[in-house]
């Protein structure tokens, strides 16, 4: 036996995630003798089935909402906990949290450019409710409460993105990110889609804000 060959197999079984037979190929040692050296001599520790003794449902719960947060990576996580990079993905996968992924998540700017072409589509569907249901008595189709609910949803979902638009930071006093005045033509027309549905008029504004001054209409 070329123990050369041997420890480069150990490295490979220490320092990657390559697969037994992944390995065996490319020492040209047989895959089952790796598997045994690989037991007998610890090269890799097996990976957990189950959450570790001392982890909690709650805690295993906390890690998966640390780790969907923007910005921690796994790297970071290993860091805090005091793991290896060998040994965290095998408690990462025993406390239920998915597979790393290849890439970061989307950052704020391509979030944003999805969630306006999300509200662009809910507009345009509520828009083709109401053609749907113009002229009818009742629409059996047309689920009122839920489109009230998914309003009101948007709506809070554009407060949130202005807030954060205004407290990023790249955000400076003065100046206009690009496109952002699209955010309350945007708010605007979901305004006006709530009033269509509730019988009210366009400028009475969503639930819990200040319906517009009706118009004075012409002067003396």
């Amino acid at each position: 036996m070329d123990p050369a060959r041997k420890a480069r197999a150990e490295a490979l079984f220490r320092e990657t995630h390559k697969t037994a037979a992944e390995i065996a190929a490319e020492t040209d040692l047989n895959a089952a003798t790796l598997r045994k050296w690989c037991r007998q001599e610890a090269w890799r520790p097996p990976i957990a089935k189950t959450a570790p003794a001392d982890w909690t449902a709650a805690r295993c719960a906390a890690l998966a909402r640390i780790d969907r947060a923007y910005g921690v990576t796994r790297d970071d996580l290993a860091a805090v906990l005091g793991l290896t990079r060998r040994r965290a993905p095998a408690l990462f996968s025993a406390c239920g949290l998915p597979a790393a992924p290849d890439q970061a998540p989307p950052g704020p700017a391509i979030l944003r450019t999805r969630l306006l072409a999300h509200i662009a589509r809910q507009i345009a569907a509520f828009d083709a409710a109401l053609k749907d249901a113009a002229g009818k008595d009742a629409n059996p189709a047309l689920d009122s409460a839920r489109v009230l609910r998914d309003l009101g949803g948007l709506k809070r979902l554009l407060d949130d993105l202005e807030a954060s638009l205004r407290s990023g930071p790249h955000a400076t006093r003065g100046e206009s990110q690009d496109g952002d005045a699209d955010l309350p033509a945007l708010r605007a027309q979901i305004a006006q889609r709530y009033a269509a549905f509730v019988g009210e008029r366009p400028d009475a504004g969503l639930p819990g804000e200040p319906a517009a001054a009706p118009d004075p209409g012409p002067g003396p």
